[in-house]
């Protein structure tokens, strides 16, 4: 008998004992939990042992036909079935606590998953299998599978929560909002950003309605085309499917993860990956005059998106693909494709521009707006780089010490065109890091995409690889990325194996919240559906509504200064036309602006306003206008603002009577 046909018979007899086991698991598992009222979690241990104290001596005698006696091979068994044991803990916590299941519908999900786990467990470990182990391998449809299936599960897992309101979450809403009702950028609202941003949430608007959750669904939909590009970029270059792999791993954990909610640095990068993946297309075509013509259109469309999102990491963009596009003109000697993106990239940009030119385009550059002056010096660079930046430093040094010992010349270096081009993608992701982290003065945590560049160029170049389609080695390195990233998602996890306690509550202390906890949970509003807030933000909401209902004007004019933007749906006012899409002093809001708010205060032109004090932001929303409307308008409602410090209230002012 072969041994395929060996297996097969030894899954069938396991299929037969282990149906018996699991209706025991199961039969216990539902009579404790419906019955006794046992904990799921308890209940689940109780069944679990009793199967496993069922099984040991059916599938050693019967499935695996195993002579061993050893004490060895016992203490191995039940090794195995304790991983088990401790992983169906885990998945039935995050079923019932996470995704809410019930948990007899959680229970058979997890029998599914920990089968398997035991299957190969008892296979290889106890009842050793040499031939089989010698044949078990992973292979690159393995990882091509794996691979899809991480990027789909690291992507949806925010879909699986209810999520607490994010700071900042305001600006994507409402400049989505805008477009969705038919504003028209700079004329309608100024921003100093380009509305290339808003062009995914705003086509996830137009199939969910303009409500939180369909920015969620576009961030999610962001993140798995963005770790689909990676893969595809990698794949373009000849890098190995192991290599892609654990580049996309590390690129899901250390930086897709982070992001539930659009944000203009990232969608930049996310334009520039899908147009840099276009680039190198054009690069490696053979027929230039089909499709090499064809991938210009994309990328000097989705290069430019990535500029008319945020300009600093646009501009690089640009340098980043004009320099791989010079380099190739000079190593290929044609100039074609340089000429085409060229081309393509100015043609967009009247396409998207040209329109708004009659409008006040110009305050994108904040134009005429004092302060008008560079935040930058050569010195910040600097001192960013030689005070920080520990792990692009040890970065560059490794990828820098691999060329030196691969290659013996730098004509031998630019020859291998996948390898050039892969490790000047590498570079650059370095170099932008490097620069970014000091021209948007980002978070290092928001500035991570590097690494998984760096993973997967040191996979492609060291020659182990191979070596780890042993199954236990590559699992075993999979567990080590894991843990190396598990501060990005530890603090999620432990939200869901330690759940807060009323000790750990925070207390607030304000002039409206006096030593009162706040409880953060979901509201009946459908745009802020599955998104939760504190108890008093919620009832200060209903209260603002009925203020709203009792305006005398029947078309009340409503400036919103809160991070509470969703409200124009709930309330069913239309944004101010003519105002900034948000008020951040010399951030966003200028001097002129913040004049002409002040004076529409003083005349009372405003039916209802509600103003954010952040304490903790220095003119967040400028405190000048909040003096004037403490003077001009009465002020009948305070509460808490939907921030974690529990500082920040929202103030509601009407006209005076």
């Amino acid at each position: 008998m072969n041994n395929t046909a060996i297996l097969k018979q030894q899954l069938i007899r396991y299929i037969i004992i282990g149906a018996g086991a699991t209706i025991i698991n199961y039969t216990i598992f539902f009579s404790l939990t419906k019955f006794a009222s046992v904990n799921y979690l308890l209940a689940h241990t109780i069944a679990f042992i009793t199967s496993v104290l069922v099984g040991y001596t059916f599938n050693k005698n019967w499935t695996y036909q195993s002579s061993s006696e050893s004490k060895k091979d016992v203490v191995k068994y039940y090794l195995v079935y304790l991983f088990s044991l401790t992983l169906g803990l885990i998945l039935l916590k995050f079923l019932v606590s996470v995704a809410h299941l019930d948990s007899a519908i959680a229970k058979i999900l997890e029998i599914g998953v920990t089968a398997s786990t035991n299957f190969l467990g008892i296979k290889v470990l106890v009842f050793e299998d040499k031939k089989f182990m010698k044949k078990l391998y992973v292979k690159s449809q393995h990882l091509k599978f794996f691979t899809i299936g991480f990027i789909l599960l690291i992507s949806s897992i925010p879909l699986l929560f209810n999520l607490p309101f994010r700071d900042n979450l305001f600006l994507t809403w409402e400049g989505t909002y805008r477009l969705s009702i038919g504003q028209i950028p700079y004329k309608d609202f100024t921003m100093p950003i380009g509305y290339g941003f808003f062009i995914i949430p705003l086509f996830f608007f137009k199939l969910f309605g303009p409500v939180l959750l369909s920015l969620l669904y576009a961030q999610v939909f962001i993140n798995i085309i963005l770790l689909f590009v990676l893969g595809q970029i990698l794949r373009l270059l000849k890098v190995s499917e192991m290599a892609i792999f654990f580049g996309t791993l590390v690129f899901g954990l250390s930086y897709t993860f982070i992001f539930f909610w659009p944000w203009y640095n990232h969608t930049a990068f996310f334009f520039e990956m899908v147009g840099l993946l276009f680039v190198l297309k054009m690069i490696f075509s053979e027929d230039f005059k089909i499709n090499g013509l064809l991938w210009s259109i994309p990328a000097g469309l989705f290069i430019f998106l990535s500029l008319f999102t945020k300009q600093d990491y646009g501009g690089l963009a640009f340098v980043f693909a004009s320099f791989l596009l010079v380099l190739d003109a000079i190593t290929s000697k044609r100039w074609k494709p340089l000429l085409a993106f060229f081309i393509s990239y100015i043609v967009f940009a009247i396409i998207f521009i040209g329109p708004l030119l009659s409008y006040d385009f110009g305050y994108w550059f904040n134009h005429g707006q004092p302060p008008h002056s560079s935040r930058l010096s050569l010195f910040d660079f600097i001192a960013e780089f030689f005070a920080g930046s520990w792990s692009e430093k040890v970065y560059l040094l490794m990828i820098t010490l691999l060329v030196f010992y691969r290659f013996k010349s730098i004509k031998d270096f630019l020859q291998n065109k996948n390898h050039l081009y892969l490790f000047l993608l590498t570079l650059g992701m370095i170099v932008q890091t490097l620069l970014t982290k000091v021209t948007s003065r980002l978070p290092s945590e928001t500035t991570t995409y590097f690494h998984a560049f760096v993973v997967a160029y040191l996979f492609s170049e060291i020659g182990f690889v191979e070596k780890l389609r042993n199954p236990i080695r590559f699992f075993t390195a999979l567990g080590l990325v894991i843990v190396w990233w598990s501060s990005v998602y530890w603090d999620y996890a432990n939200r869901i194996i330690k759940p807060i306690k009323k000790s750990e509550i925070q207390i607030v202390k304000t002039e409206i919240n006096t030593k009162k906890n706040l409880v953060w949970k979901t509201s009946n509003y459908k745009s802020f559906k599955k998104i939760t807030l504190p108890n008093a933000t919620i009832s200060g909401m209903d209260s603002v509504k009925i203020l709203y209902d009792l305006l005398e004007s029947k078309k009340p004019i409503v400036l919103n200064m809160s991070e509470l933007t969703p409200l124009a749906v709930e309330l069913g006012y239309e944004p101010i036309r003519n105002l900034p899409l948000w008020y951040h002093l010399n951030v966003g809001i200028f001097r002129s602006q913040v004049d002409t708010i002040s004076s529409n205060i003083r005349n009372q032109t405003y039916d209802l306003v509600l103003f954010e004090f952040v304490p903790g932001l220095d003119n967040f929303y400028p405190f000048e206008l909040r003096d004037s409307l403490k003077k001009y308008y009465a002020n009948p409602l305070v509460f808490p603002a939907p921030r974690k410090d529990g500082k920040s209230i929202i103030e509601v002012f009407i006209k005076k009577s």
